[in-house]
């Protein structure tokens, strides 16, 4: 595995380097390290505010708008995000494709799977808190709404 650098210049030796034999040569060498420079700069200059990661965590709810999303990142990080997010999603879909999260139906409904009938009771207590927490906590904040705006109460 090579060492990455975020150094412009080493980055760009790298390109440069790599690009011997090609274009690299076609065009004279301020030319062309100019434009290589300004290439390298614009890859690592923050300028760009969202990625797959980011727009997920703000379709979730975890960010509401762009501006709760950070501050603007570079596209070299962008590109970074986006093959995580990828990686990340391929890999959740590729263990809950196996069989033991698959359900089975008996004929009425279907019935969990064993893997996640035990991530269910191992974790019930938070689950049910959450969940009581949620529609017990929505009901009285709707109760509570509901008697700001009446002028009688309940």
């Amino acid at each position: 595995m090579t060492n990455v650098s975020t150094d412009v210049k080493n980055i760009a030796d790298v390109v440069k380097e790599r690009m011997q034999g090609t274009i690299a040569d076609l065009i004279p060498d301020e030319v062309f390290d100019r434009m290589l420079n300004q290439a390298v700069a614009h890859l690592i200059t923050p300028s760009v505010k969202t990625s797959k990661l980011r727009e997920a965590a703000r379709v979730t709810g975890y960010a509401y708008s762009s501006a709760d999303l950070g501050p603007q990142i570079s596209p070299l990080q962008q590109i970074m995000e986006d093959l995580l997010f990828d990686m990340v999603h391929q890999r959740a879909k590729d263990e809950l494709d196996k069989p033991e999260w698959k359900e089975s139906f008996n004929g009425y409904f279907h019935d969990p799977s064993k893997a996640v009938k035990e991530a269910v009771e191992a974790n019930a207590d938070v689950l049910l808190r959450a969940m009581f927490s949620r529609v017990i906590g929505a009901s009285v904040q709707e109760a509570l709404i509901q008697f700001r705006n009446s002028n009688t109460g309940f």
